[in-house]
């Protein structure tokens, strides 16, 4: 059995701001200003999705750099005026004020997403092409991962292109992996709603660089989300048996229990190798009533 070290993965959440975590996951009655900080007492890394949206106040900034220690990672998407608006051209002064607005969260960066739409087809891959090399001159100490939603860059020829093409600008793929969610009860309507919105795409277990990215998407039924719960942590030990450095990402439709689906999987993944427990969530580590007397 490989053995690993406290940071030889990254495992997070999509946010952290879910009010309804409190008693869960968060201490019972725990500020919202607050959920960050307890998130990074569990959890190494955080998709960030904010980002995507809006930028940040200056002030929101420093106050999640003051909740976090230095070995934390934020994995923020581009914004969507970036890569859905303008497509990745025209952008480059968008990409540097995004990159100044957060900057004092450095040296707390991950690997950037790069969330490309479904309309992005294999004819844009020079804009792509382009839109990384432009990355290695605008913000060259940064790491990127690409999510690509078409199926045809999955499969055959193509996706050796894609792969190559990655590879070559030192970014990784983003995998999202929809599958539990697909196979299992479908009447519930968080799950109706999230299988229209999140895409069906083949979901390899492939890294072209040293920080492949993976987004889980589960079933609120955890034993049907069991199978990719094994497959993923059968891959990410293999990937760490490379000296890679995973990113790992476990979603839910409504993502009330994805804590606990989380900690399923850092335990599936002890059993490939060895290392240590995540940490009791804070709301786990609240003293009893009777503690109290």
């Amino acid at each position: 059995m490989t053995s690993s070290g406290p940071e030889a993965y990254r495992l997070g959440l999509p946010f952290w701001g879910l009010a309804g975590w409190a008693g869960l996951f968060y201490p019972k009655g725990a500020r919202a200003a607050d959920f960050l900080r307890h998130y990074a007492t569990v959890f190494t890394t955080v998709e960030g999705n904010t980002t995507f949206y809006s930028l940040p106040s200056e002030d929101t900034v420093l106050k999640w750099r003051d909740a976090t220690p230095e070995s934390f990672r934020f994995c923020f998407k581009l914004p969507k005026l970036i890569t859905h608006e303008k497509s990745l051209e025209h952008a480059q002064a968008d990409v540097a004020f995004f990159f100044e607005r957060l900057k004092p969260l450095w040296p707390r960066f991950g690997p950037f997403l790069i969330q490309l739409p479904p309309s992005f087809g294999p004819e844009r891959l020079g804009v792509l092409d382009r839109f990384l090399e432009s990355l290695a001159q605008i913000a060259p100490a940064h790491r990127f991962a690409v999510e690509l939603r078409q199926t045809v860059f999955y499969e055959g020829a193509l996706a050796h292109d894609v792969d190559a093409l990655l590879s070559g600008h030192g970014v990784d793929r983003c995998v999202i992996d929809t599958r539990a969610l697909r196979r299992g009860d479908g009447s519930r309507e968080d799950v109706i709603a999230a299988r229209r919105k999140k895409p069906n795409l083949p979901a390899p277990a492939v890294a072209v660089g040293d920080r492949p990215m993976v987004r889980l998407i589960g079933h609120p039924d955890f034993e049907t989300t069991a199978p990719q719960i094994e497959f993923w942590a059968s891959a990410v030990a293999r990937w760490i048996g490379e000296g890679r450095e995973p990113h790992c990402f476990i979603h839910l439709p409504d993502n009330l229990r994805a804590p606990q689906l989380a900690r399923v999987f850092h335990e599936t993944l002890g059993r490939h190798l060895e290392q240590a427990d995540l940490p009791p969530f804070p709301a786990e580590s609240e003293p009893s009533q009777l503690q109290l007397f």
